[in-house]
């Protein structure tokens, strides 16, 4: 769901760029703002705008990420501890037959299948885990590369519309 949205915002802010790139060489920015007046245009207030929630979109995926990773690492931890309960059944298991009580035999490894069952889940949870991982990591990249992109944007509009305030002074 948040990488859909970054995509979408991802999409509509190059819009906006693209858009205003083709119609400011024809018009300048400051033609919506009156002449030495010290407020912005429309187009940079809303790029500002558009700038600033990409800003709280890029917070949400970094939390999104480290949560993540968070998660990758109690599955790592719990296959740890489920690896280990296989090797203890298993030698409770040997140590039952060499008592000669097959009864704990049997349940002993009942109970390390079951483990070994678990570490097998756990793994190829952890395999998606580290996919979607990744996936995130990349649109996170994404989105930082487009606030890059928006700044240059803004700081270019912002410069324009000064040379322009200047010029018509």
């Amino acid at each position: 769901d948040v990488i859909g949205k970054v995509k979408l915002f991802s999409e509509l802010m190059d819009c906006t760029i693209q858009s205003y790139t083709a119609s400011s060489s024809s018009t300048t920015p400051s033609s919506s703002a009156a002449p030495n007046s010290p407020t912005k245009s429309k187009y940079i207030t809303e790029l500002d705008a558009a700038y600033d929630a990409l800003q709280t979109q890029l917070i949400t995926v970094r939390m999104a990420v480290a949560q993540s990773i968070a998660t990758e690492k109690q599955l790592d931890a719990q296959i740890s501890k489920n690896r280990e309960f296989v090797k203890t059944w298993a030698d409770r298991a040997t140590e039952a037959e060499e008592k000669g009580q097959p009864r704990l035999k049997e349940v002993a490894r009942q109970r390390q299948e079951a483990y070994e069952h678990a570490v097998i889940d756990l793994e190829k949870l952890l395999q998606n885990h580290k996919l979607e991982n990744e996936e995130l990591t990349l649109h996170r990249c994404e989105l930082e590369l487009t606030i890059q992109r928006a700044y240059a944007q803004i700081q270019l509009a912002s410069s324009k519309e000064k040379a322009s305030k200047a010029m018509a002074e």
